[in-house]
C-alpha cells in the first residue's frame, strides 16, 4: 500500500483467536502492506452537530491519546477530516512542486501518511480498549475515513504515473538515484505497492482487482465474525464441573458466575465455550478423563459454513496473488520477509520437527509411564491425545510445585516493570518514569502513562521524553484484547516540511515533536487479573498487587520488546518505523526480550519453570505447517473437501508426523499435536502464509541470545546493548537476516553450531533452541 496503517502486532502464539476489533476490521499481517478498514455503517455521527469551539487543529492542547483539541467524539472525527483535506490538497494534480524530485514526491508522501495514521492509530487503539460506545463509534468513523482516503491514494493514477516518471530519471536530475538508502527504499515499496493494488493495470483489470480486493475484505470480516458467532460448547453440570478440579489449579467458582444457564434434568448447567477459560482449564486440568476428551473434540469439530467461506477466501486471495505475479499467497505474503520463499519456510519447518522427534518421543513416553503408574493398565493403555496437556501438568506439578510456589509472591506487576526498567537502564542507558497524564488524555482510568528519558536526565519534571508509553493492564467487562502492542506515533524527521513550509492538519504536525524531530508513542494492552479492591488506592499500589502467572509474566516480556522496538526507533521516515515491517523480522525482538527473563536480576527464574499455559512448539510446527498447506492450495475447484483432502496430503508428505512417536503411542505424532478444524483457526485469516514467523523467531533469538553471547558472561554489557539498540534505532528499514546477525560476538562461533549464512537464512542451528527448550524441563524421573 502507497500508505499504510500501523496493525497492533498481538501475541498469536499465545492467544489463537483474535479480538473482536480484529474480526470488526478485517486486520491482517501487516507485511501484505494492505489496510482493511471495517465495513461502512449508519452512525450517530452522521446526524451530529458540529463540535463547538475552534477546530481541534487549531488547539495545542492535548487530548485524547494526546491528539489537540480531541475532547469529545466529534472533535475526533472533525479532525480526522480535516487531514484528510489537506491530505488531498497536497497530493492534487494541481500542486506541481510534489513531483519536482523524487526527494520531493517521497517526503509528500511519508509526511501524508504521517498525518494519517498519527490519527487512524490512534482511532484503531480506542475502538479496540475503549469501554464508551460514543467514543468507540467515532473512531470507527475515524478508520473508515482515513482508510477511504488512503484507498484513494493508492489508485491515484497521476500520483503513480508521478513515481514511475522520476523512476527513469537519471542521476542530477531530481530522480531515485539522489535518495538516500532510506528514501529509496520508501519510495520503491510505495511504488510496488501502488502496484499491488492494481493502479498500473488496463481499466477492466484494474476495477477486477479492486473487486477482488474488496471481496477479501468482505471475506476475512465474514469468517471472523460468523466463527465468533457460530463458536460451538456443551451443557455441563455445575455440580460435576465445581468438583472437577484441585482449587490450586483451577478456581471455577469465579467463572460459573460468567457463563449461561439452564436447568435441564432436575440440574443446573452452564455452557462452555470452546475456546473459553473453562474449557481450556478443562483440558488442561479437569479429573474426569471423558470429560477432558468432550471438551478436547470440540476443537477438531468443522463447521460447514465457515469453512466454505474459508475456502472462498483461499480462492480470493489466490486470483490476488497471481494477478500481483505471485505463484500463490504463500509467496506474495512472504515476499517482505527474512524467509521470501515457501521452500525455505518448509525446509525450516521440516528440520525443526525432526529436531523435536526425540525429545517429544521421551516426552511422551514419560508421561505414558506416568499415567498408567496412577491408573493402572498395561502398556497399551498409553497417553491418548485428549490426555497430553493433563498429564504435562499432572507432572509439572510433581516436579516444579516448590519453585512454583516460592516464586508466587514474586511475581506482580510491579516487580515484571522493575525487571523491564532493569534492561533498559543496563542496555540501552534509558529510563522508563511514570508520568501524569493530561485531563482527557487516557481512554480508561485504567490506563497507566510512562515517558522514556536518558538514565541521568532530571527527574524533576524537567527532563523531554524520547518516547511515550501507554499501558492497559487489567481485565475489564468488554475486554477482548489478550495481550497486543499498537503504534500510535511513528519516529519521523520533520525538518523537511519545516524546511518546506508544509503543513498537514494544523498543529497536530507539531504533536509529539522535539528539536523537529517527532518522537514515538506506542500503547500495550494486557489482560491481568485486577488486584483486590482494597489495594486500587494508587497505580504503585494496583501494580504491587496484581500476581501474574508465569506464562503472563512472560508474555509481559514478549510485549515489551516490541515496545522497546517502537521506542528506540528514530528513523528519517515513519513508513518503516519500529514494527512496521515484515513479521518474521519485526517479531524478533519481542523473542529475544523473553530471554532476558532467565537473568535472576530481572526477577525471572520463571521463565525456566512452570510453562503450564504455553503453546508447545511441537504444535506450533503442525499450525505452521496447516498454514502453508492450505495457501499452498491454488488450482479449481475450490471446495471445502478437495482442500482438506489437500490439506491432509501435504501433511502426510512429512512423515514425522505421522509415524507413532513411540512404540506403546497408540496414535501417530499428528494426533497427539491435536490439528485444529480450519473454522477454528482464525490465523488462516489473519496471518495468511506466516504463521511460522513465531516459531522461526523462536529458534532465530535463542540462536543469538547464545551467538551474541548474552548467555554467556554480562549480559548487561554496554556494547551488547549498542548492537541491539542500533537494530532498534534503525525500525524496519533492512528487515533482512544480516541485520540481526550483527548481534553476532566472533569469539562465540568458532564452533559449527554457531555458524549461519545469510544465503541460507532457513538454516537457523537449532542446538541453541533446543537446548533452551532441555534447560526450561523441571527434573524429574
Amino acid at each position: 500500500m502507497l500508505l499504510r496503517l500501523s496493525r497492533p502486532l498481538r501475541n498469536a502464539v499465545h492467544s489463537l483467536r483474535p479480538s473482536p476489533a480484529a474480526a470488526h476490521s478485517g486486520q491482517q499481517h501487516h507485511s501484505t502492506a494492505q489496510h482493511v478498514s471495517c465495513r461502512p455503517f449508519f452512525s450517530w455521527i452522521k446526524k451530529r452537530r458540529r463540535s463547538d469551539g475552534p477546530p481541534p487543529s487549531q488547539s495545542t492542547e492535548p487530548g485524547l491519546v494526546g491528539l489537540p483539541g480531541v475532547f469529545k467524539p466529534p472533535d475526533f472525527v472533525d479532525l480526522a477530516r480535516e487531514v484528510v483535506r489537506d491530505s488531498r490538497r497536497l497530493l492534487s494534480s494541481g500542486n506541481e512542486d510534489f513531483g519536482r524530485t523524487a526527494k520531493h514526491a517521497v517526503h509528500t508522501l511519508d509526511a501524508v501518511s504521517n498525518a494519517l495514521c498519527k490519527v487512524a492509530d490512534a482511532g484503531e487503539l480506542v475502538r479496540t480498549l475503549s469501554n464508551d460506545p460514543e467514543w468507540v463509534q467515532s473512531s470507527n468513523e475515524v478508520v473508515n475515513e482515513i482508510s477511504g482516503c488512503i484507498a484513494h491514494f493508492n489508485l491515484d493514477t497521476h500520483i503513480y504515473r508521478t513515481l514511475t516518471g522520476l523512476e527513469e530519471r537519471g542521476r542530477g536530475e531530481g530522480g531515485v538515484a539522489d535518495l538516500t538508502e532510506e528514501e529509496r527504499r520508501v519510495f520503491v515499496a510505495m511504488r510496488e505497492a501502488m502496484e499491488q493494488q492494481g493502479v498500473h493495470l488496463p481499466e477492466g483489470e484494474r476495477e477486477m482487482a479492486i473487486a477482488n480486493i474488496k471481496m477479501e475484505s468482505e471475506l476475512a470480516y465474514d469468517v471472523i465474525a460468523m466463527s465468533r458467532s457460530q463458536q460451538r460448547g456443551l451443557w455441563l453440570s455445575s455440580d460435576a464441573l465445581t468438583k472437577a478440579f484441585d482449587a490450586t489449579d483451577f478456581d471455577v467458582t469465579k467463572h460459573l458466575g460468567t457463563l449461561q444457564r439452564r436447568h435441564s434434568g432436575g440440574e443446573e448447567q452452564v455452557y462452555v465455550a470452546e475456546d473459553s477459560s473453562v474449557a481450556r482449564a478443562i483440558v488442561n486440568y479437569a479429573k474426569d478423563p471423558k470429560l477432558r476428551e468432550r471438551v478436547f473434540n470440540l476443537s477438531s469439530q468443522s463447521n460447514q459454513e465457515v469453512e466454505s467461506l474459508l475456502v472462498e477466501l483461499l480462492s480470493t486471495r489466490q486470483q490476488l496473488a497471481q494477478s500481483r505475479g505471485y505463484q500463490n499467497w504463500n509467496h506474495y505474503s512472504q515476499r517482505e520477509g527474512i524467509l521470501r520463499q515457501p521452500s525455505q519456510v518448509e525446509g525450516f519447518l521440516s528440520d525443526v520437527l525432526e529436531g523435536l522427534r526425540p525429545g517429544i518421543a521421551c516426552e511422551l513416553e514419560t508421561l505414558s509411564r506416568m499415567k498408567r503408574a496412577v491408573e493402572g493398565g498395561g502398556k497399551g493403555d498409553g497417553l491418548m491425545p485428549a490426555d497430553l496437556h493433563y498429564w504435562t501438568n499432572v507432572y509439572k506439578r510433581k516436579h516444579a510445585a516448590d519453585t512454583a510456589d516460592k516464586m508466587k509472591p514474586y511475581l506482580t506487576l510491579s516487580s515484571l516493570f522493575a525487571g523491564v526498567r532493569h534492561v533498559l537502564s543496563h542496555l540501552f542507558e534509558v529510563d522508563l518514569r511514570p508520568t501524569p497524564a493530561h485531563p482527557r488524555e487516557l481512554w480508561h482510568s485504567d490506563v497507566l502513562k510512562f515517558t522514556l528519558h536518558p538514565l541521568n536526565a532530571p527527574q524533576d519534571g524537567s527532563s523531554v521524553p524520547l518516547g511515550t508509553l501507554y499501558v492497559d493492564p487489567w481485565d475489564r467487562p468488554g475486554k477482548n484484547v489478550d495481550s497486543a502492542q499498537f503504534t500510535v506515533r511513528c519516529s519521523k524527521n520533520m525538518g523537511w516540511l519545516r524546511e518546506h513550509g508544509i503543513s498537514l492538519g494544523g498543529t497536530l504536525q507539531d504533536m509529539g515533536v522535539v528539536d523537529g524531530y517527532q518522537t514515538p508513542c506506542t500503547a500495550l494492552a494486557l489482560r491481568l487479573s485486577p488486584p483486590a479492591p482494597a489495594l486500587s488506592f494508587s497505580a504503585a499500589d494496583r501494580m504491587k498487587g496484581t500476581f501474574v502467572s508465569a506464562a503472563e509474566a512472560k508474555n509481559v516480556f514478549h510485549e515489551f520488546g516490541h515496545v522497546t522496538h517502537a521506542l528506540l526507533s528514530h528513523t528519517e521516515m515513519q513508513h518503516m518505523s519500529g514494527t512496521r515491517g515484515a513479521v518474521d523480522y519485526v517479531e524478533f525482538p519481542s523473542h529475544l526480550f523473553e530471554h532476558f527473563g532467565s537473568v535472576p536480576d530481572c526477577i525471572s527464574a520463571f521463565l525456566r519453570h512452570c510453562r503450564t499455559d504455553e503453546t508447545m512448539p511441537q504444535e506450533l510446527v503442525l499450525y505452521a505447517l496447516i498454514d502453508q498447506g492450505f495457501y499452498h492450495y491454488g488450482k479449481p475447484p475450490f471446495g471445502v473437501s478437495a482442500v482438506q483432502s489437500h490439506l491432509a496430503s501435504y501433511l502426510q508428505t512429512f512423515g514425522a508426523l505421522t509415524a507413532h512417536p513411540t512404540d506403546a503411542a497408540p496414535a501417530p505424532l499428528l494426533s497427539y499435536l491435536s490439528p485444529p478444524a480450519l473454522a477454528t483457526f482464525d490465523h488462516l485469516v489473519h496471518y495468511g502464509g506466516s504463521y511460522y514467523c513465531y516459531l522461526y523467531c523462536r529458534v532465530l533469538s535463542s540462536y543469538l541470545w547464545h551467538a551474541g553471547s548474552f548467555a554467556h558472561g554480562d549480559p548487561w554489557a554496554r556494547d551488547k546493548g549498542r548492537r541491539l539498540e542500533a537494530i532498534f534505532r534503525s525500525g524496519s528499514v533492512t528487515p533482512t537476516l544480516g541485520s540481526v546477525l550483527t548481534l553476532v560476538d566472533g569469539s562465540a562461533v568458532d564452533t559449527c553450531e554457531f555458524r549461519v549464512s545469510e544465503d541460507a537464512p532457513e538454516k537457523i542451528p537449532l542446538e541453541p533452541y533446543l537446548r533452551d527448550l532441555r534447560q526450561g524441563l523441571p527434573a524429574g524421573d
